[in-house]
Formats: C-alpha cells, sequence, structure tokens
C-alpha cells in the first residue's frame, strides 16, 4: 500500500485509529514505554519502529498489563502495545517473548513464533514466555511487584498492623 509521500510500508507499520475512551482508558491505567527495559535487539527495534508509526506503546502495572492484554487479544483493539513495567524482575528473554506474544496480539506481526526465529539469539519462546507469565501472575497474586526472584515473601497477616492506634485513656 502506498503512503501519502510514496513509500511502500507494511500494513503493520500503519497504526489503526484508536477510540478516545480507549486512548482516555489507556492514558488512565498505564505509563510511557521507557526503552530502558532488556528486551532482544531486534524487539526493541521493531517496537522503536511501531512507536514512529503511530502507536501507542505503553508499559502497565501486572495488574493492567493483565487487563489490556486480554483486552488486545480478544476483543481485536489493535494499534496499542502494552508491556509489563520494569517492576516485574523479568530477564531479558522473558521480557522479549512477552512482547513479542502482544505484538502477534496486535496485529503488529503475523506469527509470534517466526518472529521469535528471526533474533539474532534464538532462544526458547514458549518455555520465556511461560515463565515470564508466571511471574507476572506472581506478583498478581502477592499484590506487589516482584524485585527479585529469591526475595523472601512476607504475607500480609506478617506487617504490623496498620489503622488508628488504640488510646490508653479512659
Amino acid at each position: 500500500m502506498t503512503m501519502a509521500n510514496g513509500r511502500h510500508e507494511p500494513v503493520a507499520a500503519r497504526p489503526p485509529k484508536v477510540g478516545i475512551v480507549i486512548r482516555l482508558l489507556l492514558y488512565l491505567s498505564t505509563t510511557a514505554w521507557r526503552d530502558d527495559m532488556q528486551l532482544a535487539k531486534s524487539v526493541r527495534s521493531y517496537l522503536l519502529d511501531l512507536k514512529k508509526a503511530g502507536w501507542l506503546v505503553r508499559e502497565a502495572s501486572p495488574r493492567n498489563f493483565t487487563i489490556w492484554r486480554s483486552e488486545i487479544t480478544y476483543s481485536g483493539t489493535s494499534g496499542i502495545i502494552v508491556l509489563p513495567s520494569t517492576s516485574v524482575s523479568l530477564n531479558g528473554k522473558e521480557r522479549s517473548a512477552i512482547a513479542i506474544d502482544v505484538l502477534e496480539a496486535a496485529g503488529a506481526v503475523r506469527s509470534a513464533s517466526e518472529f521469535a526465529l528471526s533474533i539474532d539469539d534464538a532462544y526458547h519462546f514458549d518455555n520465556n514466555f511461560q515463565s515470564g507469565m508466571a511471574k507476572i501472575q506472581r506478583a498478581l497474586a502477592y499484590g506487589w511487584p516482584i524485585k527479585a526472584d529469591n526475595a523472601p515473601w512476607l504475607s500480609r497477616s506478617s506487617f504490623p498492623a496498620c489503622g488508628r492506634r488504640k488510646s490508653h485513656r479512659k
């Protein structure tokens, strides 16, 4: 397809129109994507190209990432890429595998497995995707971000009681 400037670009490079309500919800529940994530070079450069072409590339907390991933996957919303925030300690391969899955769900790549094979240092896409999503699910279950894989977990009942202090006045 020909663009206004005469250049030929793939269909995925042109973002579909995103409605104002979805755009507002996106800005309220996500933050701007910072290019400081550990991603494979080809995934990072592809995301930067999409962002330059007008796609909305954002990052979100584990809860909001899960909600937006479901929205993008099951409702056909495209033109939006939502990645997990850096609060979940995913390694570069897990982060890249999740990003590739989101790219496929948004319609930016035809096949996640083909795109994963095109990465210079080929890795096990399915294993890294599963372990990355498991870390996000654990972050959801515990209610706070996972900072390290070996961090000790404290149940909520082990924290000192919060709230009003009882007065010893009579």
